[in-house]
């Protein structure tokens, strides 16, 4: 008999979550930190605002009407986050010295892979529901957690509760979908809430799911379409005028929010999104190529899912696109981390046959060599090093670098998204590489580029840690005050996700053994 789908959901979320905990980063990165004084502020104050006092995480934010600073994320991430904070503010207050944030520092960086643990165990549901495999939900839900952009955005952050929102509003119109009824449909409301209260573009990215449910409403008689359709209209409509006043009572005491600015590079930046050498999906996570083949016998399948996957994906490229800002220094397409996962699913329509399935393991393998240079590697070094050739930077506004730059180009951070020499998976494999080799007593690796235009440069790659502070791997139990006694705790975190991995391996074998069909071979 196989386990249950809740027994086998909890154990992807274990292993999701052991690895990215095992790997998450020292401190946190870009908004996060932002994100982490709301629910601090949350947590102390009651409102979403960061506290009066100094904090070690306050960074950015916006300054309101009444002098105080707020933060400009929406409200999902600092509700889930503020458990986390309670509980390191909870053993900080334990300690006899001055008050500290060591652990409450610490235990708000748990809290983008505690996110992206949940999304693995509901695309496993997902994929579950719709493709009725559990093999089949095993193997995407490991490849979303070991050989996509989930892990190296689960020590990131900055889009990962975006990604949970959109991963529980599937789940929510997906069950909606095959039990119709007052209750199914209802609790749609809040899953599409969530997403909407993590960013505003939230509810864009949610609304194409919805198309899953015109055919159930049309197969109702005129009393129940009349239900169901009171059932999803109400509370999404009191759930977001609720947002909206909410919205405007925190974020509209702050002034100075970027306005959206459409280009006409649109259609460029969405082709960047997929195919650039630095922000293109199909190099950071190549599965998604495969995936998107996949759509093609899904179509003819589940038509309506396959239209719902297309939708929600083509909004997520959309709402960047359109602006000149498309993305900016992170680990790939970061403005699709909310949607990439969806082109995993149509893997289990394409992978039909043994060749198949021999063409996604090894693309697999890629995928995870792509994610193990991203979380080992801080994308810090890349920035720092690379910095005069991809920015409008100064050169002389950059100390200690070992080597003498030629004047920016003229396309800014561009550079960096097309030039293929840029590609920061290029920079960031010869920093794993030089290192590795440095620690193993070898020669440390020399990296040349000869740009287009401009003087060759010689980068001697030696010593990264001592040059920029940037350790590698770039791992919260490496060093700094927590290392003496986290090693256990990293250690025990990594046997869970070792122990999970390999029941789910067990769970999926007998299930392919119970329940799969003879393979064709091509």
């Amino acid at each position: 008999m196989l386990a249950k789908p809740a027994v086998l959901a909890a154990l992807v979320f274990v292993m999701a979550f052991s690895l990215y905990g095992v790997t998450t980063s020292p401190f946190l990165f870009g908004y996060e930190g932002e994100n982490a004084a709301v629910a601090e502020g949350l947590v102390r104050t009651g409102d979403f605002r960061f506290v009066d006092e100094p904090s070690p995480l306050r960074v950015y934010g916006g300054t309101g009407e009444d002098g105080r600073v707020y933060g400009r994320s929406g409200f999902s991430q600092a509700l889930l986050e503020a458990p986390f904070y309670a509980a390191g503010w909870a053993l900080d207050s334990l300690r006899d010295a001055p008050p500290e944030y060591r652990y409450r520092e610490l235990a708000v960086r748990f809290y983008n892979p505690f996110a992206a643990g949940l999304t693995a165990a509901l695309v496993f549901l997902i994929v579950l529901i719709t493709r009725r495999s559990t093999a089949w939900a095993i193997a995407i839900a490991a490849a979303f957690t070991f050989a996509s952009i989930a892990w190296p955005y689960s020590k990131i952050g900055m889009d990962t509760t975006l990604m949970l929102g959109v991963a529980l509003s599937f789940l929510a119109v997906l069950f909606a979908a095959r039990s119709p009824g007052v209750l199914s449909w209802a609790l749609v409301s809040p899953a599409v809430a969530f997403a909407a209260a993590t960013k505003p573009y939230g509810l864009v990215l949610a609304l194409p799911l919805l198309v899953m449910l015109w055919e159930p409403w049309r197969r109702a008689d005129r009393e129940m379409r009349a239900r169901l359709a009171a059932a999803l209209i109400v509370p999404l409509a009191v759930g977001l005028v609720a947002l909206g006043l909410l919205g405007g009572w925190s974020f509209g005491r702050i002034s100075g929010t970027p306005p959206y600015e459409p280009t006409w590079a649109a259609p460029l930046n969405a082709a960047g999104f997929f195919l650039s050498p630095g922000k293109g999906l199909f190099l950071y996570s190549p599965l998604v190529i495969l995936g998107v083949l996949g759509l093609v016998p899904l179509w003819r399948e589940q038509r309506t899912l396959a239209i719902a996957i297309v939708g929600v994906v083509a909004a997520g490229v959309a709402v960047p696109a359109l602006t000149s800002y498309w993305s900016d220094e992170t680990w790939g397409p970061r403005y699709l981390v909310p949607v990439a996962w969806l082109l995993l699913v149509p893997l289990a329509w394409w992978g039909v046959t043994r060749l198949r399935r021999i063409v996604i393991v090894g693309l697999a393998i890629v995928g995870v060599a792509v994610q193990v240079v991203a979380v080992t590697v801080p994308y810090e070094y890349y920035v720092k090093i690379s910095t005069p050739f991809n920015s409008t930077l100064a050169t002389d506004s950059i100390n200690g670098l070992p080597y003498t730059a030629p004047e920016p180009p003229a396309l800014g951070h561009d550079s960096m998204r097309w030039v293929p020499e840029l590609s920061p998976i290029l920079w960031q494999a010869r920093i794993l590489l030089s290192t590795t080799s440095e620690t193993l007593g070898g020669s440390p690796s020399t990296f040349r580029y000869a740009p287009y235009a401009g003087k060759p440069v010689k980068i001697d790659l030696r010593d990264a840690e001592r040059r920029f502070g940037i350790g590698v791997p770039d791992f919260w139990w490496v060093a700094g005050p927590y290392a003496a006694r986290s090693k256990a705790v990293a250690a025990l975190l990594f046997l869970l996700c070792v122990v999970a991995s390999a029941l789910l391996a067990v769970a999926a074998r007998r299930a392919t053994r119970l329940t799969a069909p003879a393979l064709r071979s091509l």
